[in-house]
């Protein structure tokens, strides 16, 4: 037998089972009773696999932790070399202290557009009182091609 192309081999689709959601009620209900027995089975038997196992499922691997430096003074260079100096010192590991610095490098960027706008903003307020009438700046930021077809023209 054969199908075209875009044609299902199982139009029905997959037949809906309940197995799974009952394996896991099944499974949340025992976890317990579960935990306590492997539990003491590594105890008793020194069985460091299942040692192991109830380790990670109760108290996984942390992967980062607070960090203490301070920087909550200063300029945006101050700080990074707040961050640089604990690196070098090896209070910050580099992952750290590179964590530290992009979060920096974000915060000075989003300062350095504020500024930008607010330096934008004074300029038109100035330019629409020496002219007489507002001027508005509409910035087109859609691809060339999308531009031309507006104009009328196709590709």
């Amino acid at each position: 037998m054969t199908w075209k192309r875009g044609e299902s081999g199982n139009p029905g689709g997959r037949p809906v089972s309940t197995h799974t959601a009952e394996l896991r009620a099944l499974l949340r209900r025992a976890a317990p009773a579960v935990a306590v027995r492997v539990l003491k089975a590594a105890l008793e038997d020194g069985d460091m696999a299942a040692a192991r196992l109830i380790l990670e499922r109760v108290m996984p691997v942390a992967r980062s932790a607070p960090v203490d430096v301070d920087l909550s003074g200063g300029s945006f260079r101050e700080r990074m070399t707040a961050v640089l100096e604990g690196m070098t010192a090896q209070r910050l590991t580099l992952e750290e202290g590179t964590r530290l610095l992009d979060a920096l490098a974000k915060a000075a960027a989003t300062e350095e557009l504020a500024l930008l706008e607010e330096r934008i903003s004074a300029i038109e307020t100035r330019q629409a009182s020496r002219s007489g009438a507002p001027r508005v700046v509409v910035l087109d930021r859609r691809k060339p091609a999308e531009q031309e077809d507006d104009d009328g023209n196709e590709d």
